[in-house]
């Protein structure tokens, strides 16, 4: 009986296994955010652990983490900072309109919150599209946001998730302690489980099945990021004008 509870194969020692990686994330996501700069990067690596640990198929979270890391940080910066200028200025913008008393400022409102509702799609996509394609800047963040639509139940689901999370935050204090230690990494594995659903669509039934099976390369080897297409041309739900990696 002791066998099957304490055993290294019972759903004790492999939830307890779970969260020790989602704390490590968790750690990993909060250090490498620090510079700020650096959120789109470690938030990339973050999903992309998560989607990873969401499929069960191996338990190194630091290496993953740390791998994806490097290999999105430029094109994951560049991203973070061109979301953040699109973000402000849609902000102020919305501000600016609602306190605008007249019929244009009214409509003009109206089209702000409207292209902000566009805004958050591709950023609750974006990183994790970055996490899981290959792709130029352009077409990661047109893929992110045709896949968002597509995906609309799923998106909703990832937008509740981080609401959650902030609100929780906002809310209670003793939310912020669980954030610093274990609500970040499960977060990230949440959103996994939701981004790998949307995903799979996307990516052919050969080359999923591949992917299941692929190791973590060692120094010099090819990323398996990079060893899939950002989506499947031949598919009636890829999204338009996919390019190979």
């Amino acid at each position: 009986m002791k066998e099957k509870l304490f055993g290294i194969d019972s759903p004790l020692f492999r939830m307890m296994s779970l969260i020790g990686d989602l704390m490590l994330l968790n750690l990993m996501w909060l250090i490498s955010s620090i510079p700020l700069i650096t959120i789109g990067a470690s938030t990339t690596a973050l999903l992309y652990t998560g989607m990873r640990l969401a499929r069960g198929r191996d338990g190194y979270v630091v290496k993953n983490y740390w791998k994806s890391f490097r290999q999105n940080f430029k094109q994951s910066t560049i991203l973070f900072l061109i979301l953040l200028v699109l973000g402000g200025g849609l902000g102020y913008a919305g501000w600016f309109w609602m306190n605008q008393d007249s019929a244009l400022g009214r409509v003009l409102a109206v089209i702000t919150v409207c292209l902000l509702i566009v805004y958050l799609i591709e950023v609750l996509f974006v990183f994790a599209t970055q996490a899981r394609f290959a792709n130029t800047i352009p077409n990661t963040m047109k893929n992110a946001l045709i896949m968002g639509i597509q995906n609309f139940p799923l998106t909703l689901l990832c937008l509740v998730g981080v609401a959650l999370l902030i609100g929780l935050n906002y809310t209670f204090f003793i939310a912020n302690i669980l954030t610093l230690v274990v609500a970040v990494g499960a977060l990230g594995y949440v959103l996994g489980i939701f981004y790998n659903l949307a995903f799979r669509r996307y990516i052919p039934e050969e080359e999923s099945r591949e992917d299941d099976e692929w190791h973590i390369p060692d120094e010099g080897e090819e990323a398996d990021r990079q060893q899939v297409l950002d989506g499947n041309p031949d598919s009636e739900d890829a999204p338009a004008e996919i390019e190979e990696p």
